[in-house]
């Protein structure tokens, strides 16, 4: 007897603890007011560390370069069992999005089994519903089976950054169209670039070496004077050319900057930090920066379900 009250016991405790740990969209954290940077709201620990440091690192840089404030929560359990629902209430709460309506949320509950991807009115056309269905059933659903939530969110998150970003291969993988498809008018473009580059080659060719006087080709340079201008920094060139036809000469002159040794003509290249590259701006001892949302709308766009 003292055993079965334990069991109980023990079972009610569970239950009201898995009740206890069902979100909200008030009792969502969202760590973005906090750190603009942050983006993956992860709360229960599905997620490893390193999975969501690639994730905010992608979702950053989308918004940083398209404008796009997006959150991205993974939980055990949602109140009433609707993604949906859920991510419509989130999205009227805070106001994701910036005024050109461009949000995004990705929301995964484990215990709930469902997932939904929402956008908001501006960024239907970049990121329509159809393309959200094959983003999940092509790189969500399968990892969500095999309980690997991981690979589940960074190829759903990888997947819209790019299709936003506008990358080609990954579009047409999504829409099914062949790789080859468009190759062929990339081909003539590329074609026709060097053809012009060809025929403009041998028009300035054709005529630096026409006469001015009698119009027939074969100029022939007689010297070349170089005059200094060492305060300016400029070369002054005088070509001389004679026609074997008609005799005259003509005079060519051009003018062309000091090579300081270089090799860039009187430019030096920047030099570079020790990071090879730009960083972000700001002290690397500054605090984190809270993000605030601008108010964005949705209509209900995207897509969603159940595995």
């Amino acid at each position: 007897m003292k055993r079965f009250i334990l069991s109980l016991g023990c079972f009610l405790l569970l239950a009201i603890r898995m009740q206890a740990a069902s979100y909200t969209p008030e009792s969502l954290p969202m760590v973005y007011l906090q750190d603009q940077t942050r983006h993956v709201v992860n709360p229960d620990g599905i997620l490893s560390a390193e999975c969501v440091a690639a994730m905010d690192t992608l979702l950053w840089n989308l918004e940083r370069n398209k404008g796009v404030q997006s959150v991205v929560a993974v939980v055990e359990s949602i109140e009433n069992d609707d993604c949906y629902e859920f991510c419509m209430q989130l999205a009227r709460l805070h106001g994701i999005g910036s005024k050109a309506n461009t949000g995004l949320i990705i929301l995964l509950s484990t215990q709930n089994r469902c997932y939904q991807i929402l956008t908001g009115t501006g960024l239907e056309g970049t990121l329509p519903d159809a393309i959200c269905r094959r983003i999940e059933n092509q790189k969500m659903v399968p990892f969500l089976k095999q309980g690997n939530w991981d690979q589940a969110m960074y190829q759903t998150v990888y997947s819209v950054c790019k299709v936003i970003e506008g990358d080609p291969t990954l579009i047409n993988e999504l829409t099914g169209k062949k790789k080859e498809e468009g190759g062929n008018t990339g081909l003539y473009f590329i074609g026709a670039v060097i053809l012009l580059f060809i025929l403009i080659s041998w028009y300035s060719s054709r005529q630096r070496n026409t006469c001015p006087h009698c119009g027939k080709q074969g100029l022939v340079r007689m010297n070349s004077n170089i005059i200094v201008d060492r305060i300016h920094r400029i070369e002054h060139h005088q070509e001389t050319f004679r026609c074997p036809h008609c005799g005259q000469l003509t005079y060519r002159k051009h003018d062309e900057p000091m090579d300081n040794g270089t090799g860039f003509g009187g430019m030096v290249p920047p030099i570079m930090g020790p990071w090879g590259g730009f960083h972000r701006g700001g002290s690397s001892f500054d605090g984190p920066q809270g993000g605030s949302f601008e108010g964005g709308d949705f209509g209900g766009g995207g897509s969603g379900g159940e595995f």
